[in-house]
């Protein structure tokens, strides 16, 4: 079943800095102008927000910047739930406060290349101790492997699939099926600022 939620327009904001800070009123103003424009769900802390360049404490402020900000105007989804070692990484969700946050965007392991079987189980273990939405996060450019398969609707804990590959297709391996149908397929569009 499609979460409608995160049907239409996802934008995946930057975390702008200044003077090697995170720059606030900055992300502040970002958030505001998405809204005002009719986006129908923001994405933090995604490839396109510095993710990788940022401790897991300026992670947290962030999205409680964010929490607060969007004031539930539209769904917030988290990034930053990407890991090469599955056992840390549910440790992590296990523990995490999600409060405000409607979904996570979940990278496959990065670097060590997965089999089809292995992406498929990493994420069945990071959607069975998510007490949120997982948007499956599909980026070979920074994580080395292609997801060559397509979750079925009601399969895991999932809200969809976001996919920076223009080779996302089905291939010989078919993970577990519940269902029939598929959630949609996600894409997150930067935003341009005059």
């Amino acid at each position: 079943m499609k979460d409608s939620r995160f049907v239409g327009t996802g934008v995946a904001i930057i975390t702008p800095f200044r003077n090697n800070e995170i720059d606030f009123a900055a992300l502040g103003n970002i958030i505001d102008h998405v809204i005002a424009g009719g986006v129908d769900y923001i994405v933090a802390l995604g490839s396109t927000g510095e993710t990788a360049t940022l401790n897991e404490y300026e992670a947290r402020q962030i999205l409680d910047y964010c929490i607060e900000k969007i004031e539930q105007r539209v769904p917030l989804v988290a990034g930053n739930f990407g890991w090469n070692d599955t056992k840390e990484l549910v440790k992590k969700i296990s523990t995490y406060n999600f409060e405000g946050i409607s979904a996570i965007l979940s990278s496959s392991p990065a670097y060590i290349k997965p089999s089809q079987e292995g992406i498929f189980r990493h994420y069945a273990a990071v959607a069975e101790v998510c007490p949120i939405p997982v948007i499956l996060y599909n980026v070979p450019g920074r994580t080395r492997s292609n997801m060559e398969w397509r979750p079925r609707s009601g399969l895991l804990n999932t809200a969809g699939l976001s996919s920076a590959s223009r080779r996302h297709q089905a291939t010989s391996y078919r993970p577990p099926a519940s269902s029939k149908t598929s959630p949609p397929i996600l894409s997150s569009l930067p935003v341009m600022m005059k």
